[in-house]
């Protein structure tokens, strides 16, 4: 990685975090395709992911624990981390297969995703039938350990609930914060030195996150929301399709 790559992605990962703190969410969406556009291979954009965003969620959970439902998390947590070394496996299978084959089913997947959050709107209910909770937490397994974009089937199980808004902020960050460690440790070992300079590189620039979280929370509170999710997913549009480009071009 030279300096001039390393800026770059210093730079999304700060945009990464403005989006979801100013939008609610995106992160992952945003920020793993336009490493793969900049030139790092998926293990190593996921874990600059993982490692930068993680102080932001221990933060937000911090400030937020009064509200997080951690019996109603226990399902999706649970199938999370047991469908996690299903994702795992997928990112290594996509990382053989290259950058380009990676590149195009992570930009799929977003705009799947991206579609789900459009077609599907949950309506607010006092509980929800916990099958429900093992299934969102299953595929966020999935999605997490293939390239850290498991936020979407969450979010939607959240919405499904009649909660305030800092239960609903606060779920997917709790939720997914379990799966650090586990993302950290497995990547490490199985790719090796690119993913360990990864792992220094996300430390480093974690800083730049909560700079980026700020900026994002400032920007939510002078914006209407429902532009600001427009212009989000307008943006993670543009990304996904950059990821893509080599296969379709």
């Amino acid at each position: 990685m030279t300096a001039a790559t390393l800026g770059v992605g210093a730079a999304i990962l700060f945009t990464g975090a403005l989006v979801q703190s100013a939008a609610g969410f995106g992160f992952g969406l945003f920020a793993v395709p336009a490493l793969l556009v900049t030139g790092f291979s998926l293990p190593q954009a996921v874990m600059l992911c993982v490692v930068g965003s993680a102080l932001q969620k221990i933060v937000a959970m911090w400030t937020l624990r009064r509200h997080v439902p951690w019996r109603s998390l226990r399902p999706l947590i649970i199938s999370g981390l047991a469908t996690l070394p299903i994702g795992f496996w997928l990112m290594h299978r996509l990382t053989l297969a290259g950058r380009d084959v990676a590149g195009g089913v992570v930009a799929a997947l977003i705009l799947g995703l991206l579609l789900l959050r459009r077609v599907v709107a949950p309506v607010g209910r006092k509980s929800v039938h916990p099958a429900w909770g093992i299934g969102a937490g299953a595929m966020s397994g999935v999605l997490n350990g293939l390239a850290n974009i498991g936020g979407p089937p969450v979010v939607l199980w959240s919405l499904a609930h009649q909660w305030s808004n800092p239960r609903l902020r606060v779920t997917t960050l709790a939720q997914s914060l379990f799966f650090v460690p586990f993302q950290v440790v497995v990547i490490s070992l199985v790719f090796g030195r690119g993913a360990l300079v990864a792992l220094v590189w996300g430390v480093l620039m974690s800083p730049l996150v909560v700079l980026g979280t700020r900026a994002g929370l400032y920007l939510g509170g002078r914006v209407p929301v429902h532009r600001l999710r427009l212009g989000m997913e307008f943006l993670l549009v543009l990304m996904a399709v950059s990821a893509a480009r080599p296969l379709w071009f």
